[in-house]
């Protein structure tokens, strides 16, 4: 998946790991039976595998829950620069499970500071109501939804040890969510 698809696609709660839908190959997790039981299961099949047998790594490392199968971290889309989807015949290097892997590689800092801020809003009042409710003349049910963080990255300057100049860098990325839903 290019970096211009990770920055520009809409992803449903801005979750990384929708870009893995995309793809030929891939589809949604079905329902499992130990979802009633608070299990989660994993989030989607690759190549008809298994939900929970999809490795998961982050920057070449492991990064798959070994009880669920999940990923453990996920990153937000304005941190990542490469999303890739292995369904078959990838290198040894990625063959850790037999359902296929995805491999997310985060930015890193240059010698030029950068940074994103971003503050995604939604709420009842920008929605539309559900069908049955405009029958029933009930008004939407309230929903506010605020998705927000950035990212910062740059040179590290120590002054007589590092001058900044291709040498050591940083990169930071944060998001954070406030949610109010009424259960309906």
């Amino acid at each position: 998946v290019s970096v211009d698809a990770v920055h520009s696609l809409p992803l449903n709660g801005r979750d990384t790991l929708q870009l893995a839908l995309i793809e030929a190959g891939a589809s949604p997790a079905p329902d499992s039976p130990y979802a009633a039981t608070g299990v989660r299961t994993g989030e989607f099949q690759l190549t008809g595998g298994r939900d929970s047998a999809v490795t998961y790594l982050l920057d070449g490392g492991e990064n798959t829950s070994f009880v669920y199968g999940l990923p453990t971290i996920t990153p937000n889309p304005d941190t990542v620069e490469e999303f890739q989807v292995m369904l078959n015949n990838y290198s040894v290097e990625f063959g850790h499970s037999n359902g296929g892997g995805i491999n997310i590689i985060t930015k890193s800092g240059t010698n030029r500071w950068r940074g994103t801020a971003f503050d995604h809003l939604r709420n009842e009042a920008l929605d539309a109501n559900y069908y049955f409710n405009n029958q029933a003349g009930q008004p939407r049910a309230p929903l506010r939804r605020n998705q927000f963080g950035g990212t910062l990255g740059g040179p590290v300057v120590l002054p007589g040890v590092f001058d900044g100049h291709n040498r050591l860098f940083f990169f930071f990325g944060y998001q954070g969510q406030r949610q109010t839903q009424a259960i309906v």
